[in-house]
C-alpha cells in the first residue's frame, strides 16, 4: 500500500472542499469501503479521492485538465496512486478519530463555530464543482473536523515529547536535513518608488561583485554585505534603517533533499560547497550568497532550535500514525469498483 506524503496538501485543501448533498449529480452507495470493519461514508471517500487526484495532477503539472489514468506517477500509475492514496487517507481518518477520543481531547465552542464558518465559506465558493463530484457538506465537515483533530493531537504530542529532544539531536537532524546560506540582495528601486536607472543598476551590480571578491579573500560575509548595502542605500537615495536590514541581508535554511518545486537558484546553492560564494538570479534579482555552516554560533542555533524541535517531534507523531495505519485492515475493493477515478470532475 502506498504511503501518504501530502500532509501539507490536506491542510491547504481545508478551505476549498465542501458542497451540499442536494447538489450531487449521481447517486452513490452510502458506504464506500471499510477500515478494520468500520464503514467509510461515500461522500468522505470521494473527498479524499478528489484531493488525491488534485495532488497528483498538480505535481505532474497537469492541474486543470483531465489526466490519463495510465500516466506514470510515483512508481505506479496515476489511477493506482489516486485509489491507494484515497484509501489510506480513509484509514488515517479512522485512526485520528480513535486517537482523539483515546486522549480525551475535545473542542471548545469557539473552535466549533470556526469549523462551521470554514465549511460554510468553502460551500459558497466551490459548491457546484464539488457537488458534481458527489461531495456533500456533511462529508466535508467530517473531513475538516478530523483535520482539526489532527492539529490537536499534534499539539498534545508536542507538549508531551518536546523536552525529550536534546540540542545534540537537533544539530544532527539539522546537518542531515538542511543546508544554510547567507544572502545579500540589492534594492530593486529608488526611494520614491521609481525604477532604477541603468547607471544605478550597474553600480548595484558592481557592489555585489566587489562584496563577493572580498568574501572570497576571507572577509566576513555579514560585515562586507552591510558595508555594500549602505552604499546601495545611498545610491538609491534611501535612508539606511537597521530594522529593515533583514529584508536585504538574510540567512536561510533549505532542504538537502531535492524537491520538485526547487528553483534553479536553490539547486545552484545546494551544489555549492561550504564556504563557496556566488552571484546568481532569484526571482528576477541578482543575489550574492555564501553556503555556510547550519550553526556557526550559539545565536545561529538558537534562531532555529525551537522550529527544528517542533518539526522533529511532529515527524515522530506522523511516523507513529503511519505505523498504526500500516497495521489496519483496509478493504477498498468496492470503492475502486463503485467510484472509478475516471468519474472525477475537474
Amino acid at each position: 500500500m502506498m504511503k501518504l506524503n501530502g500532509k501539507g496538501l490536506r491542510l491547504a485543501a481545508v478551505v476549498c472542499m465542501t458542497v451540499s448533498l442536494a447538489a450531487c449529480s449521481f447517486s452513490t452507495p452510502s458506504v464506500a469501503m471499510t477500515v478494520d470493519g468500520q464503514g467509510i461514508p461515500a461522500g468522505l471517500y470521494l473527498t479524499y479521492q478528489l484531493m488525491s487526484y488534485q495532488k497528483a495532477a498538480g505535481e505532474l503539472k497537469i492541474a486543470g485538465e483531465k489526466v490519463a489514468l495510465n500516466t506514470p506517477y510515483q512508481d505506479t500509475t496515476f489511477e493506482a496512486f489516486v485509489q491507494d492514496d484515497a484509501a489510506r487517507s480513509a484509514a488515517r481518518y479512522v485512526w485520528l478519530n480513535q486517537e482523539f477520543e483515546k486522549q480525551g481531547l475535545s473542542f471548545t465552542e469557539e473552535e466549533k463555530k470556526d469549523m462551521e464558518k470554514t465549511v460554510s465559506q468553502a460551500y459558497e465558493q466551490l459548491g457546484k464543482w464539488l457537488g458534481e463530484n458527489g461531495i456533500g457538506e456533511q462529508s466535508y465537515y467530517q473531513y475538516y473536523e478530523t483535520e482539526v483533530k489532527y492539529s490537536k493531537i499534534q499539539t498534545a504530542y508536542q507538549k508531551k515529547n518536546s523536552d525529550k529532544i536534546t540540542d545534540e539531536q537537533i544539530k544532527q537532524y539539522l546537518d542531515k536535513t538542511y543546508f544554510r546560506t547567507k544572502q545579500l540582495m540589492m534594492p530593486s528601486g529608488m526611494k520614491d518608488g521609481t525604477a532604477l536607472e541603468d547607471d544605478v543598476r550597474e553600480a548595484l551590480d558592481g557592489f555585489l561583485e566587489s562584496a563577493q571578491k572580498e568574501i572570497e579573500d576571507g572577509a566576513d560575509f555579514e560585515e562586507t554585505a552591510e558595508k555594500y548595502l549602505k552604499k546601495a542605500f545611498e545610491k538609491t537615495e534611501r535612508d539606511y534603517d537597521e530594522e529593515t536590514i533583514g529584508i536585504y541581508l538574510t540567512s536561510q535554511l533549505y532542504l538537502l533533499e531535492e524537491n520538485s518545486t526547487d528553483s534553479e537558484f536553490i539547486k545552484e546553492m545546494r551544489a555549492a560547497k561550504q564556504g563557496e560564494s556566488a552571484i546568481s538570479e532569484s526571482v528576477g534579482s541578482k543575489v550574492l550568497y555564501q553556503r555556510v555552516s547550519n550553526y556557526e554560533t550559539d545565536e545561529d542555533f538558537e534562531d532555529v532550535r525551537v522550529r527544528i524541535q517542533v518539526e522533529m517531534v511532529g515527524k515522530e507523531c506522523e511516523e507513529e500514525m503511519e505505523k498504526a495505519i500500516d497495521g489496519m485492515k483496509v478493504d477498498a475493493q468496492q470503492a475502486k469498483k463503485n467510484f472509478p477515478v475516471s468519474r472525477v470532475k475537474i
